[in-house]
């Protein structure tokens, strides 16, 4: 059976969900569209996320664990609210997992957003035991604290330190985020 002649149904879905692309990227060139649904799918994901986290507790309870009151907790799981980066790093540090806040182009961001699976949505946290520690190698954790002297040199001098202040920097950075 076909809907065009000469065309399978795969064929017909594969030109259907292509059109459905072309009409999206057509109107994600709109800058106001793009940039409205970047923001929505950050607030609609972290909604998400934070009510993953909170799994079978109440928003009483895990307030509690976050250090936040229940209404803190209910805005944050309906999205509807501007969060600021402090508060996600005491949410991040308050239930023991990382927390990634970059600028990347929208390709990246397309990529990285497809990824909605459980263990996206509900990380494990951090843990000694734990087989997330399977890849920190030493030689990991000084590069990973390497990185963090680069960034904090470029926020403060606004372009790209030299390889040499960076190396000299590593035993204040280490003191600095507690790992001397």
């Amino acid at each position: 059976m076909s809907n065009k002649i000469g065309q399978s149904p795969a064929n017909a879905r594969s030109a259907k969900k292509a059109s459905r692309l072309g009409s999206f990227l057509k109107k994600f060139s709109d800058p106001t569209i793009r940039h409205n649904y970047l923001a929505q799918h950050i607030k609609t994901f972290l909604a998400a996320q934070i009510r993953s986290l909170r799994k079978d507790e109440s928003q009483i309870e895990f307030g509690r664990r976050l250090g936040k009151p229940q209404s803190v907790v209910s805005r944050l799981e309906h999205g509807g609210t501007t969060v600021n980066v402090q508060t996600l790093v005491e949410i991040a540090n308050k239930l023991e997992l990382g927390l990634i806040i970059q600028f990347v182009n929208y390709n990246t961001f397309f990529e990285w957003s497809k990824n909605v699976s459980e263990e996206t949505l509900t990380p494990r946290p951090f843990s000694l035991a734990g087989a997330t520690l399977a890849s920190m190698t030493p030689a990991t954790f000084e590069s990973s604290a390497q990185n963090v002297v680069k960034l904090h040199d470029w926020a403060r001098l606004g372009s790209k330190p030299y390889a040499s202040t960076i190396s000299t920097k590593l035993p204040e950075t280490l003191t600095m985020i507690g790992a001397a």
